[in-house]
């Protein structure tokens, strides 16, 4: 489905108390999923299909129905697998979106497993390109720690990926990470409330 084609509102903004996405509206939202999920069976088994079953698990998370999440983000990697593509960036991505969801539902070890598991890779990568998700791992490593009430470690991983991005120079992703700072750093003071 086209961008010209797709009409429904798929914006979002991030909650300064649970830093997590809020659907702008979330009755277009929830129409964009559906017709997105009836799109994607038109389409061939290929990395586009792949690409779009991942992008629907990233908004199924976004709504809460972390199982349809889960659902389109496994049927992703095993497209993915089949067409030889499991170690390309865009696997990487969907690991990191799998991760997320898994830390929505309270999996905070099994997710920061896998952000350690990309970072590593990442890391170790000759291939400078990929080293672009780096301050995303580190960003949502935060945001998990931060939900597990690990807040000290939360602020060492959104520092990381406040230093990345301010590098990069993306204004947006740069006012998300220290939103996310400021969030996790009035917890810690009020132990464990945000009083803003």
């Amino acid at each position: 489905m086209s961008k010209k084609e797709f009409s429904h509102n798929m914006t979002y903004v991030i909650d300064h108390i649970s830093l997590r996405e809020i659907p702008t509206n979330p009755k277009s939202f929830q129409a964009g999923i559906t017709a997105q999920i009836t799109a994607v069976k038109h389409l061939a088994e290929d990395v586009e299909k792949a690409r779009q079953l991942s992008q629907i698990g990233v908004w199924s998370r976004i709504v809460g129905d972390l199982d349809q999440s889960t659902s389109y983000l496994q049927a992703a990697a095993e497209l993915l697998k089949k067409l030889g593509q499991e170690n390309s960036r865009l696997a990487k991505v969907n690991c990191l979106r799998q991760a997320q969801t898994l830390q929505f539902q309270g999996n905070y070890k099994a997710t920061e497993a896998i952000y350690n598991t990309l970072a590593k890779q990442i890391l170790e990568d000759a291939i400078e390109k990929d080293q672009v998700l780096l301050d995303f791992i580190y960003q949502h490593q935060g945001k998990n720690y931060f939900e597990w009430g690990k807040y000290q470690q939360a602020l060492e991983y959104i520092q990381k990926a406040i230093t990345i991005r301010a590098k990069k120079g993306n204004k947006e992703l740069l006012a998300s990470s220290r939103l996310a700072y400021k969030t996790i750093e009035a917890k810690m003071k009020n132990k464990g409330e945000i009083i803003i």
